[in-house]
């Protein structure tokens, strides 16, 4: 069972996972097969903001978002200059 907390005041992130099970473990020379009962309490703390940025380069070339470029074109200005 998972516990989910608003963080940031937009995503939702777990904060607390509890579990409950059994672990079956088989017979071998010597010992008799076993289950053992077991159970796990995680907490999820201290959830910072990560940011980055990025580049997108294609032979050579950089990609820019502003210019709806795809793959493959030659950007406007090159395209008329032919």
């Amino acid at each position: 069972m998972t516990w989910r907390q608003q963080i940031d005041g937009q995503y939702w992130f777990p904060v607390y996972t509890k579990g409950e099970g059994l672990l079956h473990f088989a017979s071998g020379y010597g010992y008799m097969a076993q289950d053992v009962h077991i159970r796990e309490t995680v907490k999820y703390t201290n959830y910072k903001r990560f940011g980055s940025t990025s580049k997108v380069f294609y032979n050579g070339a950089e990609i820019n978002k502003d210019n709806n470029q795809q793959p493959g074109q030659q950007p406007d200005s090159q395209a008329k200059q032919k």
